[in-house]
């Protein structure tokens, strides 16, 4: 879905060398989450996301990523370098971030006993 959607977005740029591809790739992932926000996907009520994306144009490489996921790049060399950064919702920025678009941060709730189940959790706003 993701790739056929990037490729599409590609194609609607009218001038291929002023190709905007971090505005490629943020109108991809934002159509694919729309997509699934409206059920076309699958059930996504109580589903994380995450997802790592690189797009290589000529010699230049695109990483993108949503969620707590990342891309990493190994080289011949056996050099590591890490392309993205995770979403976590612990981390002080994404925290802001998810608080400031109206979400809340917590754990999963058990409904048995209204301990906390696991680690911290993105949420609409009640």
């Amino acid at each position: 879905m993701l790739p056929i959607t990037i490729e599409e977005k590609m194609g609607e740029e009218t001038d291929e060398t002023k190709l905007d591809m971090k505005k490629v790739l943020k109108d991809a992932y934002e159509t694919v989450h729309r997509d699934i926000a409206l059920g076309e996907v699958t059930d996504a009520d109580f589903s994380g996301s995450t997802l790592c994306s690189v797009v290589m144009k000529g010699r230049t490489l695109y990483a993108s990523n949503v969620g707590d996921s990342r891309v990493i790049m190994i080289t011949a060399q056996k050099e590591v370098y890490q392309l993205t950064k995770d979403q976590k919702p612990d981390d002080p920025e994404e925290m802001a971030r998810i608080l400031n678009c109206g979400g809340r941060v917590k754990p999963l709730c058990s409904q048995i006993n209204g301990k906390h189940i696991g680690p911290n959790r993105v949420w609409l706003a009640d």
